[in-house]
């Protein structure tokens, strides 16, 4: 179903899921009818290749009737016209092919006139690599290049591809992985972007960090089952007062309106229960598959399991990533913490406990 290879399945889950779901709406409440699909499907099934292409299918169809009743194209529609821009050739033709077929369609492609190519990757980083070399050293470097990796890749992936795409010029990576999978984003592109340095610098940085103890890596947990799960580490900076002046916070106030409060809590929260429980190295990591599903911390020792979710709320529920991790990982209890003292049960194996109370040494063990 990944762009375009099964379009009978598409079809398929056009003409009974999305049917279902949209059947006897307004036709011309194009944006209603996609959010009902976003919200009814996406949202509650997975963000498959499949569904985002049959959602697409039927927005453009529905965009398209929408400009032939009232007698507008549908560049109208969205605002008018633009200013030309430069267009760019590439998409699913620019795949997978062996280099010297790659390198023949792409030369006739700037034959035709383009100045500008989008190669298709996600293959293995090694064939990707060999064929942006081949393509760079056939077309020379007056033709701009990016490429898309088509959700295909994971940060260690990235990781290892950038040199290359920096070497080659390359213009820009596009979607290396599933939109929903923002940790992986973060984790990609946030400490390089604020030291603006390589990839390989970043890493080099990011252990030295670590061995001075101003951030940590935890490690991802590889569970046995059937799903695709995030290999690459979680970072976060162990002193919450140095993230704060790293953010420029100089207030209460200013943390609680900042939009990385959660991401403030959540570290200092995690180094708290590392403390309290004194886990040492080795037994610690967190959970993440690229369906959603996700641990914060997995305290492994002893033959035990315990799940840790840190929440900024003060009335957390149960989500379906936490009775996932429950499951899957066979935990023996889930602990929400949140800030404060309060303390009480959400499910026979799901507590909350305040961050005050975690300090007494218990916090993950059944009282």
């Amino acid at each position: 179903s990944h762009h375009g290879r099964a379009p009978g399945a598409i079809a398929q889950l056009i003409n009974t899921t999305l049917r279902q779901l949209v059947a006897g709406m307004d036709a011309s409440d194009v944006v209603g009818v996609w959010n009902r699909i976003y919200q009814r499907q996406l949202v509650s099934h997975g963000m498959g290749q499949a569904t985002c292409l049959a959602m697409s299918g039927l927005d453009q169809a529905l965009w398209d009737l929408r400009g032939k009743a009232v007698g507008w194209p549908v560049y109208k529609l969205l605002g008018g016209k633009s200013r030309a821009v430069p267009a760019y050739a590439g998409g699913i033709s620019l795949g997978f092919q062996p280099p010297a077929e790659l390198v023949q369609e792409a030369q006739a492609l700037v034959a035709q006139g383009y100045r500008a190519l989008k190669l298709r990757f996600g293959d293995t980083v090694a064939r990707d690599i060999e064929r942006l070399i081949a393509v760079r050293q056939a077309l020379g470097s007056g033709v701009t290049i990016m490429v898309d990796a088509n959700t295909g890749y994971t940060v260690s992936d990235v990781r290892a591809v950038m040199p290359a795409m920096q070497d080659a010029g390359v213009l820009w990576l596009e979607e290396p992985f599933p939109p929903h999978d923002r940790r992986s984003y973060r984790n990609a592109s946030e400490l390089g972007r604020s030291l603006g340095v390589s990839d390989k610098s970043v890493r080099h940085y990011v252990d030295v960090l670590e061995q001075a103890f101003m951030v940590r890596q935890l490690q991802p947990w590889h569970e046995n089952v059937a799903k695709r799960q995030v290999k690459a580490p979680k970072i976060y900076v162990r002193d919450s007062g140095l993230l704060h002046a790293m953010l420029g916070l100089e207030t209460r106030q200013a943390l609680h309106r900042h939009p990385k409060v959660g991401a403030s809590f959540e570290g200092f929260a995690l180094e708290t229960v590392l403390r309290s429980l004194s886990v040492r190295s080795g037994e610690a990591f967190f959970w993440a598959t690229h369906g959603g599903a996700e641990l914060d911390l997995l305290v492994v020792r002893k033959g035990k399991r315990l799940g840790f979710e840190f929440k900024r709320s003060d009335h957390p529920t149960t989500t379906k990533s936490m009775h996932t991790a429950l499951e899957d990982l066979r935990l023996e209890r889930l602990t929400v913490v949140v800030p404060g003292r309060a303390s009480y049960p959400l499910t026979e194996r799901i507590d909350v406990r305040g961050l005050a109370n975690v300090v007494d040494g218990s916090a993950g063990e059944k009282s």
